[in-house]
């Protein structure tokens, strides 16, 4: 997870405004729609930024984000299946936009 990733899933914890707009735009959103969101809030993202960990290991921070529980949890850090291909994709719905955008377009 990129510093850029960290910065967004902070201001999603703690802005109202954009949980709402994260929540607005459902399962099915488009990396690109993530990109432009965070960037209405100053922090600029790309698809690098939403790739999981290339060395697979887990930060305490990121422990306790999914601890946490909560519909952050479906945006970023839950396994969802691709409608698709049936994959089991991590990192919520981040990770399920930057599949589709790999895999189906």
């Amino acid at each position: 997870m990129t510093e850029n990733y960290r910065k967004f899933k902070e201001a999603a914890k703690s802005n109202p405004e954009l949980q709402e707009k994260l929540k607005a735009l459902g399962e099915e959103a488009r990396l690109d729609q993530f990109i432009a969101v965070a960037a209405e809030y100053g922090i600029t993202l790309n698809e690098e930024d939403f790739k999981p960990a290339e060395d697979g290991e887990i930060s305490k921070d990121d422990l306790a984000d999914v601890a946490g529980g909560g519909f952050l949890d479906v945006l970023f850090d839950s396994k969802l299946t691709c409608a698709k291909c049936k994959q089991k994709i991590s990192g919520g719905a981040a990770g399920m936009a930057y599949h589709l955008l790999k895999e189906h377009t």
